[in-house]
Formats: structure tokens, sequence, C-alpha cells
């Protein structure tokens, strides 16, 4: 599967932008959605959970950026699986031909998500600046972290796509897993809410461990080096996510174009 996508490294980058430039076609703002709809949904959280409910933040930083390093690698793994869900339904037109290397097209999704996930870094890095705050080494370890946001979100992209055209309903339950993961995941909530005895479930959501990275990346003053046991325990999910992925698409791929 990794060599096909790098065989085909130039047909996933033309889909990816072929995404983006579909999702906006029609619109009077166009890819400055991608930009507005995250700041809109950053400002509605803010004030919710900040002005309104007074959270605020338990490390000392503010609000908003703990609530923006949170906020970023969950869009892009939200856009990511959502997309790649419906990425072999979508484009039944394509599975039929017979040449057509199928790899390619959960992978687009995933490389769309990531370029505006890159827009929105560079925004955060602006939010950074107006309040002062010069990321520190931690920022060289910003790379990492996106890499295990792209890990964590192929494996599951390949299950779900081979999946939903099987049982559309798949598509249905994704988005209402997707809702649990938010609340369970301390995007907009500090995670010292969690009492003694619960913390250590938090340990069992390999996405804390994405998140809490960015925070790291972007707000500490030093280099925070990854805990040990949380990495090995996240990589050791991803490997097993990504050889489900792999097995699963691999022996459903015959029947794609026979189902659709």
């Amino acid at each position: 599967m990794l060599l096909e996508l790098v065989k085909h490294r130039r047909t996933v980058w033309l889909l990816a932008a072929r995404n983006i430039q579909d999702r906006y076609t029609g619109t009077l703002g166009g890819i400055v959605w991608a930009i507005l709809n995250p700041l809109l949904l950053l400002l509605v959280y803010w004030v919710v959970f900040d002005v309104g409910l007074r959270f605020g933040s338990t490390s000392g930083d503010p609000f908003v950026l703990v609530l923006f390093c949170g906020l970023i690698p969950w869009m892009a793994f939200n856009e990511a699986l959502t997309g790649a869900a419906a990425s072999i339904t979508g484009r039944a037109y394509l599975v039929k031909k017979i040449a057509f290397p199928l790899e390619v097209l959960p992978a687009t999704h995933l490389v769309a998500a990531l370029l505006t996930h890159g827009i929105l870094i560079v925004i955060l890095l602006l939010i950074l600046l107006a309040y002062g705050r010069v990321p520190g080494m931690g920022l060289l370890l910003a790379p990492y972290y996106a890499a295990c946001l792209v890990a964590l979100a192929a494996g599951l992209s390949y299950l779900m796509a081979a999946v939903t055209v099987f049982y559309r309903d798949v598509s249905q339950g994704l988005n209402v897993l997707l809702n649990v993961w938010f609340w369970v995941t301390p995007i907009v909530w500090p995670p010292d809410l969690v009492s003694g005895r619960l913390k250590p479930l938090l340990l069992f959501n390999p996405l804390n461990y994405v998140v809490s990275g960015y925070r790291d990346a972007f707000l500490a003053h030093s280099f925070v080096v990854p805990t040990p046991g949380p990495t090995l325990y996240f990589w050791t999910v991803v490997l097993l996510l990504w050889g489900l992925g792999a097995f699963v698409f691999t022996k459903l791929k015959p029947a794609f174009a026979d189902v659709l």
C-alpha cells in the first residue's frame, strides 16, 4: 500500500487539490472558508468555555492558545476521517476503472486536510506572536506530532473507506463516534478536571497523546521529551490500526467495483 502511494504521489496531490477546489466551488469566499470556519469555531468555544463558563487554563497560558492548540489537530483528524470514509463511494467512476490505484483515494482526503492544517498552524504562530509568545525549542517537535496525527488518521481512514462501501451506515456511525471522541479528549476542557482514578483512562485515548504533544510543542518554554510509556502505547495502537486498515482494504478491494 505504501509503495502504491509513493508511486502515485503526483495523483494524490492532484486529487487532494481537486477535493479542496470542489468543496468551495460556487462560494463567494472560496478557499477563505477553509480558514474562516476554524476561526469561527475557535471563537465560539472560547466565548462559551472561557468567557461564559470561565474554565480558564490550569497551565497559566491564555485559554485561547491552549484551545487552539487542541482544535488544530482535531479538525485535521476529523476532516481526514470523514472525507476518507466516503472516498471510495464518492468516486465510483474511478473505482470502476481497472487500472486506477484505489489506495490513492483515502490518502487524497488526508493530504487535503493537511493542507488546511498547515494554514492553521501559520495562523496559530501569528496568534502566539500577538500574545508576545515566541515558541521555544519545543517547536522542533511539531513535525513529530504532525506525523503522529497523520499515522493515526491514516490507519483508520483505510479501514473506514473499505467498510463503508459495504455498509453505508458506517459513515453515519462515524459522525457519532467522532462527536463522542471529541468530548472525551481534553480539547476544550483541562485534563485536571479528571479525578485521580479516572485520569489513567486518558492514556488509552491515542488522540490525547497528539493534542498534548501539540501544546508542548507550541506553548512549552523548553524542549519536552515525549514520555516513553505513552509513546510506546501510541505507536502500538497506530501499528495495529495500520495493519488492520491495510488488511481489510486489501481484502475487500477486489469487490469494490461490483458493489458500487
